[in-house]
């Protein structure tokens, strides 16, 4: 028996690690792959499990002949393997889509754990009719090359691929009821392990200011997406700036790596910029001095104040008009409080930041996932 973790990302691979150590397993039954991610990292990690690199390629007919052939490689390796069961956090690209139909076929159970927010939203099964004819067009295609590349009929969203065996949420109640005729089972909220985020973070150097503590600004590409100018970029990031040194914070801006790394040098005040650092913020949150964070919809916002109890903020964006989010507003609800873009908005944030703000904690190694044991065991 053996048990596979697909990741696309170093957050979703310190989690694969993070719950393969945690089950009661021989380590030489777990293999983990590694679909596109950056490759040094990947290869350097070592310890007694299998590890397989998948290049990632970017969407187009040639490419999805290049990915159907890495399925039926990793089919060859699993049946060799003896695998039952595999975990991954993506179930509608190509890739996955493929890979989950082609295992469903030799009774190889897939398995879904949730990675962010969109969890929680409807992107597309409802709403892409509001984002015009062309977008429907696109999305009509991308559902017919992978219906014709053997990926089945494709919803881009997370947790709808009729061929996953079980969904593993955070929150399985916020879990949109379309998404619940898959079996959804509950992941224990302490996901944090300082040996294996120190294993994985080892090379990420994050300067730290003992004399103030930091608040975290994670920006998005809205100008990039022609969603905001960058006059009202600089403006909205300007503010949050000015807020959080007037209460003797600085602020930590991480850059999108999508963003121009120039856009914000004409910002002034205390503050640093991570720019382009592609680490997800969850790995680099335990390295910094930081008492809260601000975002514009980043599923980070719920990671931080879930796993360190951090005080977490999200800036109201048109995101919240466009997708079907009531489930999405009651998990934004439980953890993080929402800040209007206006004046008043930014009064309620400098009221909420001159509150106590805790220190994070991190003494979760006690968990276990008995859940995901009595499925592999089965």
């Amino acid at each position: 028996m053996a048990v596979v973790f697909i990741f696309e990302n170093s957050y979703q691979q310190y989690y694969s690690e993070f719950v393969a150590s945690r089950l009661q397993i021989n380590s030489s039954s777990i293999i983990f792959v590694g679909y596109g991610i950056n490759k040094p990292l990947f290869l350097e990690k070592s310890n007694k499990s299998k590890f397989i690199y998948i290049e990632k390629n970017i969407l187009s007919i040639l490419n999805m002949i290049k990915e159907n052939r890495s399925v039926f490689f990793l089919k060859k390796e699993f049946i060799e393997l003896k695998v039952t069961d595999v975990f991954l956090y993506k179930d509608h690209n190509y890739f996955n889509s493929r890979l989950i139909k082609v295992l469903s076929k030799i009774n190889i159970s897939s398995h879904l754990i949730e990675e962010g927010l969109s969890m929680y939203m409807l992107k597309n099964l409802k709403n892409i009719k509001k984002h015009g004819l062309l977008a429907i067009i696109k999305y009509r295609f991308r559902q017919l090359l992978f219906y014709i590349g053997g990926a089945g009929l494709n919803i881009e969203e997370f947790g709808l691929n009729p061929n996953l065996k079980s969904i593993h949420a955070f929150e399985p109640h916020l879990v949109p009821k379309v998404k619940c005729e898959i079996k959804v089972y509950s992941l224990p909220n302490q996901v944090w392990d300082k040996k294996i985020e120190a294993n994985l973070c080892s090379k990420i150097k994050v300067s730290k200011d003992t004399k103030k503590f930091g608040i975290l600004f994670l920006s998005q590409p809205f100008v990039l997406l022609k969603r905001r100018t960058i006059e009202n970029q600089l403006f909205i990031v300007q503010s949050i700036i000015n807020i959080v040194n007037s209460l003797g914070y600085n602020l930590i801006l991480k850059t999108h790596p999508k963003e121009n790394k120039n856009m914000y040098s004409s910002l002034i005040g205390g503050f640093k910029i991570l720019n382009h650092l592609v680490e997800p913020a969850e790995l680099i949150i335990p390295n910094m001095n930081i008492r809260a964070i601000i975002s514009e919809g980043s599923s980070t916002s719920i990671n931080a104040a879930r796993t360190f109890g951090l005080k977490s903020f999200i800036l109201k964006t048109d995101m919240f008009d466009k997708l079907e989010i009531t489930q999405f507003n009651k998990l934004i609800n439980n953890y993080c409080t929402i800040i209007n873009l206006d004046n008043d908005g930014f009064e309620i944030l400098k009221k909420e930041l001159t509150s106590d703000l805790k220190e994070m904690s991190l003494n979760f190694n006690v968990t276990k996932f008995k859940t995901i044991e009595n499925l592999i065991n089965k």
